[in-house]
């Protein structure tokens, strides 16, 4: 099942968002009730600040229950548009 989670950044104003689309990639760490505990970014955007908002809003995010009642890690290519 796909999931879809959103996560509105902000970008610097030097930058012109329509140029401005880089990939980038988290893992993250979520317990057993779905609850996110750990991310870090795995493939950067090259700007710090963006950075923050992504693994802030990441931290905010709920999956679904594990179903052995494990810790269970995911990696996460995350597109901006």
């Amino acid at each position: 099942m796909l999931s879809m989670f959103l996560i509105l950044l902000t970008l610097p104003d030097v930058l012109d968002p329509k140029v401005f689309s880089p990939l980038m990639a988290i893992k993250l760490t979520a317990d057993p009730d779905g609850h996110v505990r750990k991310v870090e970014i795995v493939r950067s955007s090259g700007i710090a600040d963006v950075d923050r908002q992504l693994l802030a809003g990441a931290r905010r995010w709920c999956l679904k229950k594990t179903r052995r009642g494990r810790d269970v890690t995911i990696s996460i290519n995350v597109d901006f548009h």
